[in-house]
């Protein structure tokens, strides 16, 4: 009886897992939608402070909203920890993210910073792919930006391993669906590879990638 209820347990998850990689292939591959842009008591709308000399060539800015020298804007840049305990799942992660840029329109100039990992031995295909530590550097502008800033979390799970697909390929899967999308960077690009003494079974492609698309109305 322990045998069998053992058996059905993996049985269950076998074919759980199944069905999340069909599902997380085809959803995280097609047009990425953004939540929509809002305002709360916690969205940042005090500009950054104003620097008297350049961080980058230590010129004086003057009067200027612009290094004269090389172009640098004199708004300070600020830094965001994103909270995470150990580590956080990368699906949760781009909700986490999309959801706070979402809630700060005013925010611009933008770099993510992040620490990615992936486990093959995790029971569940949600959660093979995580972040360690994320943040996020930016300034505060006057005024909301005529763009919003996206995060995708991309995944793909491939049968026979790596016949006739790479990451480049992956990446321009998701471009084809998501034109509108300014790419600004990729985090994490990897692929979790499982074989057998015959060869590859299967491999799964993941990557973070970050963009601004324009606003429209």
């Amino acid at each position: 009886m322990a045998f069998l209820l053992f058996f059905v347990t993996i049985l269950s998850i076998a074919i759980y897992n199944l069905f999340e990689m069909y599902s997380l292939s085809k959803r995280t591959m097609s047009k990425k939608a953004l939540p929509q842009r809002q305002t709360t008591p916690n969205t940042l709308r005090e500009p950054s402070h104003v620097l008297t000399h350049c961080p980058n060539c230590g010129k004086l800015y003057g009067d200027g909203k612009f290094c004269a020298n090389c172009g640098s804007s004199r708004n300070a840049k600020e830094r965001w920890e994103f909270p995470i305990n150990r580590r956080m799942s990368a699906i949760k992660f781009e909700k986490l993210l999309n959801c706070w840029l979402a809630d700060n329109p005013y925010v611009t100039d933008l770099k993510l910073y992040m620490d990615v990992d992936s486990s093959p031995y995790s029971f569940l295909v949600s959660n093979r792919v995580y972040i360690r530590s994320a943040s996020v550097e930016y300034r505060v502008d006057t005024k909301p930006q005529n763009y919003q800033y996206g995060c995708a979390f991309t995944y793909k799970c491939r049968p026979f391993g790596n016949w006739g697909y790479n990451y480049k390929k992956h990446f321009a899967k998701w471009y084809e669906n998501n034109t509108d999308c300014a790419v600004i960077s990729t985090h994490g690009t990897g692929k979790i590879r499982h074989w057998s003494t015959q060869g590859d079974n299967y491999v799964e492609y993941y990557s973070l990638i970050f963009f601004k698309k324009p606003i429209t109305y």
